[in-house]
């Protein structure tokens, strides 16, 4: 039998059991879910992936993915549906985060899909992704936590790309700022002037320019 692969997980969960109220622990019965199987609910049905993009995260194949995600779902069924504790361990995998993680970037799209071969090059290099819809809560967001890298749709559903950058810029200036766009060079640099954009990236980004974003952040970056 061929040995399991270890599953690269990116989230460690603070909380690894839920108990239903009303029922005394010597009655009560246990569902386990992996951790491997919270990492793919996580990629799946909390931020949306699809099957292929998050077997890509966690470094697996699409049809392997799908399999730990069945299971992570029965599991999670059927401790609700029959009054079953959740108990949150063991699995084969490899965590990548905490001390790993050397940067949080956010990202704005109303649109996943979009920009998500960008999202998934960006964790392969242990950058740690947070998603946002609109400019005023990624403006929230930003004064609540440490964000190193901010990424922006052109236009969003409250404010254009360049506006959420001018607010960006006032409130923490060391947040290295790009904005997906459709403008030509010239133009792009002429609206941005001033305000230290890192880089335009196209409207729909490949591998390649988000392997491009990475070079210019590590320059910034002095490494």
């Amino acid at each position: 039998m061929r040995p399991k692969k270890d599953r690269c997980v990116k989230f460690n969960p603070g909380v690894t059991y839920f108990k239903p109220r009303g029922i005394p622990l010597v009655k009560l019965r246990e569902a386990t879910l992996t951790v491997s199987g919270l990492e793919a609910l996580r990629l799946a049905d909390a931020l949306g992936m699809s099957h292929e993009e998050a077997g890509k995260s966690m470094k697996v194949s699409r049809a392997i993915f799908g399999r730990i995600l069945e299971k992570a779902r029965k599991n999670v069924a059927e401790a609700l549906l029959f009054g079953k504790a959740i108990k949150i361990e063991g699995g084969t995998y490899e965590l990548h985060t905490g001390e790993n993680i050397m940067m949080k970037a956010m990202i704005l799209c109303d649109d996943k899909k979009v920009l998500s071969e960008l999202a998934i090059t960006l964790e392969e290099n242990n950058i740690d992704i947070e998603w946002a819809k609109t400019g005023e809560l990624a403006l929230s967001m930003i004064v609540e936590q440490k964000i190193d890298l901010l990424i922006t749709y052109e236009s969003l559903k409250d404010m254009t790309g360049i506006e959420l950058v001018k607010k960006v810029v006032l409130i923490n200036p060391m947040i290295n700022c790009v904005i997906a766009s459709k403008l030509s060079s010239k133009d792009f640099h002429e609206a941005t002037e001033g305000l230290g954009v890192l880089m335009r990236l196209p409207l729909s980004p490949s591998k390649e320019d988000a392997e491009k974003l990475l070079s210019h952040l590590n320059k910034a970056l002095g490494k």
